[in-house]
């Protein structure tokens, strides 16, 4: 699984949450919201859960290199 691959943070997922935010908090950057969707297997904001623990893949760097970034 992707997991297994990478470090990172978890987050639990709150009221008001975009993966935007995520990113923007994490990676400085608010346009890497696609790779807190893409490693939690979720696509979009809507499929996350209140409660549910989110993955945040690190090193940002590592992880674009691995997939031709």
């Amino acid at each position: 699984s992707n997991q297994k691959k990478f470090n990172g943070n978890s987050h639990v997922w709150a009221h008001g949450d975009k993966y935007w935010k995520l990113a923007q908090a994490h990676y400085k950057n608010p346009e890497y919201w696609w790779v807190i969707a893409w490693y939690n297997l979720k696509p979009t904001d809507a499929h996350c859960k209140i409660g549910e623990i989110i993955l945040i893949p690190k090193p940002l760097d590592k992880i674009l290199k691995n997939y031709g970034y």
